[in-house]
């Protein structure tokens, strides 16, 4: 059983070639990775990134008890909503002037819900980075505004790593579902292109 594992290369390898110029364009796209973002540049990140994960977490909860099972964690770990909210509340952003993205794939499948957290649990290592690039540069005016960015802090790479060990524990199980698991990974760093390019 181990040489099997260790003969082929493990889910989070295959993610990461598959996903590597999907997650460039974002990158491109992303008016946070200017070397100067401003304000607004934030305030239209935060607006898209909840526009996306408002329905797309909703999706994933229904799908609580599998995903519970898969992890060991209540699923409550992966949601980031609230701190989106909070951060548009302190922004005086209305919720309701943000309507659900249109490019959210429809979910039906735990691989699909799998390839979806992979990216999603993933840009919060991003996360960390873009945090600590707006605290520089707007520390003051955000203040109490970036709790999405800051997300678990510096618990990020360990949350990270316990994510990635049951993925790879799922795909070796289910070596069949791989296909499924990339190509929705795919589909949600499409999503995001679309959206930061519109």
């Amino acid at each position: 059983m181990n040489i099997k594992n260790n003969s082929f290369p493990k889910i989070h390898d295959l993610l990461k070639e598959a996903t590597a110029s999907l997650h460039k364009k974002v990158e491109n796209v992303n008016t946070l990775t200017f070397d100067r973002p401003s304000i607004n540049h934030y305030i239209q990140y935060i607006s898209i990134m909840y526009r996306i994960l408002n329905p797309i977490e909703k999706e994933l909860l229904k799908y609580r008890v599998s995903l519970e099972e898969i992890f060991n964690i209540n699923i409550n770990a992966f949601i980031r909503i609230p701190l989106l909210k909070l951060d548009l509340q302190q922004l005086n952003i209305p919720e309701s002037n943000l309507t659900p993205s249109h490019f959210i794939p429809c979910i039906n499948s735990i691989p699909q819900c799998l390839g979806i957290l992979y990216v999603l649990e993933g840009s919060n290592l991003g996360g960390q980075v873009l945090y600590k690039k707006l605290s520089s540069i707007h520390g003051d005016k955000l203040k109490g505004a970036m709790n999405f960015l800051l997300g678990k802090g510096s618990e990020t790479f360990k949350n990270w790593k316990y994510f990635l060990n049951h993925l790879i524990e799922y795909s070796e199980l289910n070596p069949n579902h791989n296909e499924e698991i990339i190509k929705y990974a795919k589909k949600i760093f499409e999503c995001f292109e679309k959206e930061f390019a519109n």
